[in-house]
């Protein structure tokens, strides 16, 4: 269950930074730029929270910075599970390492909880949303990013990503 969650995390996280952007052409320039390499360790603390390291590559010439976020997980419009960045996320110029990212956890509802993620693990991913919410800096630019509903599996397409990912977790 904290494999699903910190995938979640991950996904949510690397949205967020590649959404940052203020043009769609600039956005997909930076996507080609910014890489997630994999998930090298995860570290849940019970049901509050966890903390994932990912190794990264950015080659692009910005510094981004993830100042502020929240993903809500919804299913048939109830939320479900809430993550929220504890600090803010630095992600360097022209960087290749581990990236340490850590959240806050709410579960709404612990029941279904486990059957959504139980969902999501059997790729079924039906009447689920997403719901960002964030602040972001790029450079010296700062933006308000907020994306409400989005269908998970839009979401996770949108990065050339799949739940199937999540496996090798």
């Amino acid at each position: 269950m904290m494999k699903r969650i910190a995938f979640i995390l991950v996904v949510a996280v690397g949205a967020l930074l590649l959404g940052s952007c203020s043009a769609e052409r600039q956005a997909e320039k930076m996507r080609e730029k910014i890489r997630f390499e994999g998930i090298e360790q995860i570290t849940p603390h019970g049901m509050s929270g966890v903390d994932v390291a990912v190794a990264v590559v950015n080659e692009t010439r910005h510094r981004i910075t993830l100042e502020e976020a929240e993903l809500t997980l919804s299913y048939n419009r109830n939320k479900v599970l809430m993550l929220k960045l504890r600090d803010a996320v630095e992600l360097p110029k022209r960087f290749e390492g581990t990236l340490n990212i850590s959240a806050r956890m709410k579960v709404y509802d612990p029941l279904s909880a486990m059957y959504v993620l139980s969902r999501i693990g059997s790729n079924t991913l039906d009447d689920m949303t997403v719901t960002i919410d964030a602040k972001a800096k790029v450079g010296p630019v700062r933006k308000n990013i907020f994306v409400a509903d989005i269908e998970l599996q839009k979401f996770l397409s949108k990065f050339a990503l799949s739940t199937e990912e999540s496996e090798q977790i």
